[in-house]
């Protein structure tokens, strides 16, 4: 029943870590909903990314709606649900605190994937993303970091890690019970 979502701006791996994410917790036994959360987007926000134009705050608003009341009937049926989300800025991971928690009071983590703008600018051209440099600036230049003391939210160091390792990194510390004096903290 826990929601795990997995965050940070677009290039630092969020789907491919909640992809492994979720198969680890399936190899354990447990039964995953994996939401992807860009898959929620509306079709003027995937016309506005697709054309180059960053996403405002209008536009997000509706799509994190979308995704907490999903992630909420996922927990209903499940033993974990797993999500990406890129939730940049700590009004989205509290809205995200509140809605998850009020509708359902599902457990829920944070993890924000934290790699440098230039590290996944190269990521990104190595593997010819579809995201144009321009944009990624835009996430960077949004992109605030958890703090100490934000409730549920982890950041999470990916340079020089795989996927599965930080993946397995997620699953240790779920597994370790209560973490919340560790809001906001850095692995």
């Amino acid at each position: 029943m826990p929601v795990i979502i997995v965050g940070g701006p677009s290039g630092t791996g969020k789907t491919t870590v909640g992809q492994e994410l979720a198969r680890l917790l399936r190899e354990r036994g447990d039964s995953v909903c994996f939401i992807e959360g860009d898959n929620l987007h509306s079709e003027e926000n995937i016309a506005k990314m697709s054309a180059g134009i960053p996403l405002m705050d209008v536009d997000r608003w509706p799509w994190l709606e979308r995704l907490s009341k999903e992630s909420v009937r996922g927990a209903a049926t499940h033993s974990y649900v797993v999500v990406t989300c890129s939730m940049l800025r700590r009004v989205y991971r509290d809205y995200l605190n509140s809605k998850i928690g009020s509708e359902g009071w599902y457990p829920l983590r944070m993890y924000l994937l934290n790699n440098t703008y230039e590290n996944v600018l190269q990521q990104m051209r190595a593997r010819q993303h579809f995201f144009k440099p321009d944009m990624l600036r835009s996430q960077y230049d949004t992109f605030e970091p958890g703090v100490k003391g934000e409730a549920n939210v982890v950041n999470v160091k990916c340079e020089g890690k795989t996927p599965v390792e930080l993946a397995e990194e997620i699953i240790k510390d779920i597994t370790l019970g209560d973490n919340c004096a560790r809001d906001g903290a850095t692995h």
